[in-house]
């Protein structure tokens, strides 16, 4: 990542909204086979989604129980960057995501859809909007990338997925150290 003399850096990324019809396994793999790698994606998933269902219910079992409704989806789901299922956990695998999420895993349990977009730098009033997309039973599928031109291809590939949604997303991001400075000269309250 190249950091800018006023300490900030570019990030890259676009983002699909998804219905939970869409088979997510397979977008994965056709991001995985045009060079994204699982730990640049972050899904979230609503509460409602049937995988965000079966997930629960698999965290929740026992080791000893009889997990073959849906095996290995737990380990598929713990090789993505990040999988975000509010009022149920998290799991965060990739750098790219922990110091957004960080601040929303500490409250995973009422986690919500808004909240966790804003972390990821969507803009507010796209957050809301596509919380909303998502309430019910969506998928919002996030892939972080390192130039714009990756950006495009990435929306590309989630708009011929079946998105109902794609966008990408610019921003510049503070330099870690910034904003620290900048935290650390603010006056305390009394």
């Amino acid at each position: 990542m190249k950091w800018s003399e006023s300490g900030e850096r570019s990030k890259q990324a676009a983002y699909g909204v998804y219905s939970k019809t869409v088979e997510l396994q397979q977008v994965v793999q056709t991001l995985n086979q045009s060079g994204f790698p699982c730990k640049d994606i972050c899904l979230l998933l609503a509460p409602a989604h049937p995988l965000a269902g079966l997930a629960r219910d698999q965290m929740m079992l026992p080791a000893s129980a009889d997990q073959s409704v849906s095996p290995g989806l737990i380990p598929w789901l713990l090789r993505l960057g990040a999988v975000v299922i509010p009022r149920a956990g998290c799991f965060i695998r990739s750098r790219h995501f922990l110091q957004p999420l960080l601040g929303e895993t500490i409250c995973c349990a009422s986690l919500r859809n808004a909240a966790t977009l804003l972390s990821l730098g969507i803009a507010k009033q796209d957050a809301h909007r596509v919380a909303g997309l998502i309430s019910e039973t969506g998928v919002f599928i996030y892939v972080s990338c390192s130039q714009a031109e990756e950006s495009q291809h990435v929306r590309e590939i989630l708009c011929n997925t079946g998105a109902d949604e794609a966008r990408c997303l610019h921003q510049s991001v503070p330099h870690p150290g910034v904003f620290e400075r900048e935290t650390a000269l603010q006056p305390a309250l009394s």
